[in-house]
C-alpha cells in the first residue's frame, strides 16, 4: 500500500515499519515514500528484495537512501501474506507501554486487528486478554525493548501454564508464538482449545541460553463464534514456561 508518512532524516534515527511475506513493491510494506530533510519532503529508495521479507514476525532491517544522499534505517516486522491477515498481535508485557512491534504492524493491519493495545488483562468488552493469574513482568533493564523477543512473562511457577483467552470468528486460524531465554534453559508448547475448538499442541519450542530465542504455530479451527483458549505449557518439566509476542492470522500458513 502507499505511505504518506514522513519522518525526519537523522543519524540514529529508526523507523518502524511493516512489509507483508515476500513483498516485493513499496506498496506491500508501510515504508514511508518521503522523509523530512530540515524543512523538505524529500523522496526516499528503500534497497530489498522480496527473499528479504520471506518469513512471517520476522524482524528485518533495511537502509533507504535520501534523495540527497543521507540514509536511513527500517526495523521491518514481516506479516503473513495479505490473503493471511491477521486478527490479533500481541507483544506480551507492554501493557500501557510503548510497543514498537505493535505499531509497525497495526500500520498494515489495523482494519484487521481485534487488540486496539499491544496487550491486556482479560476483558470481556473486547474479548480478548490475560486470563491465568501467575503472569510475573520480565523487567526490561538492560534488554532491547524494541525487539518483541526480549520483552514479556514467564509463569511464577514451573507447572501453570500462561494463557490467553481470545475471541475468534468461525474459521481456520494459524497461532504462532515467540520465546526468549533470560536465564538457564526450557522448552515450552502452545496448546489452543475451546467449547468449539478441539485441543490441539504444538510441537515444542526450545530456548536453551541467555539470549536464545526460539517460536512455534499451530493451526486450528474455530466451528462456530466463540472464545479460545491458549495455553503455553512447559513442555518437559524443567523451568516455568515464557511467552514473548504471538500473533493469530487467519487460515493456515506455510513455512518457507
Amino acid at each position: 500500500m502507499p505511505t504518506t508518512l514522513s519522518f525526519a532524516a537523522d543519524t540514529g534515527i529508526t523507523i518502524y515499519a511493516a512489509a507483508y511475506q515476500n513483498a516485493d513493491t513499496l506498496r506491500e510494506t508501510s515504508l514511508p515514500a518521503a522523509v523530512m530533510v530540515g524543512d523538505r519532503e524529500q523522496a526516499v529508495s528503500w534497497a530489498f528484495r522480496s527473499s528479504k521479507f520471506a518469513v512471517p514476525y520476522e524482524t528485518v532491517e533495511i537502509t533507504g537512501t535520501v534523495a540527497n544522499g543521507d540514509t536511513v534505517t527500517a526495523k521491518v516486522e514481516v506479516l503473513p501474506d495479505a490473503a493471511n491477515p491477521l486478527v490479533y498481535f500481541v507483544d506480551a508485557g507492554r501493557d500501557g507501554e510503548e510497543s514498537k512491534a505493535y505499531e509497525a504492524v497495526k500500520t498494515l493491519s489495523s482494519d484487521t486487528l481485534k487488540n486496539a493495545v499491544a496487550d491486556q488483562v482479560y476483558d470481556a468488552g473486547s474479548g480478548w486478554g490475560k486470563s491465568s493469574s501467575n503472569f510475573s513482568l520480565k523487567s526490561v533493564g538492560s534488554l532491547d525493548a524494541t525487539d518483541k523477543y526480549q520483552t514479556g512473562y514467564y509463569s511464577n511457577n514451573k507447572t501453570s501454564s500462561l494463557e490467553y483467552t481470545l475471541y475468534l470468528e468461525a474459521g481456520t486460524y494459524t497461532l504462532e508464538a515467540g520465546f526468549y531465554e533470560w536465564w538457564n534453559n526450557r522448552s515450552m508448547k502452545i496448546n489452543v482449545s475451546g467449547d468449539q475448538t478441539d485441543s490441539v499442541t504444538s510441537e515444542a519450542a526450545a530456548v536453551s541460553s541467555i539470549g536464545s530465542r526460539d517460536k512455534e504455530r499451530v493451526t486450528f479451527t474455530v466451528r462456530e463464534d466463540s472464545n479460545v483458549t491458549m495455553k503455553i505449557q512447559n513442555a518437559t518439566g524443567g523451568e516455568a514456561p515464557v511467552i514473548s509476542w504471538f500473533a493469530v492470522a487467519k487460515g493456515t500458513l506455510v513455512s518457507p
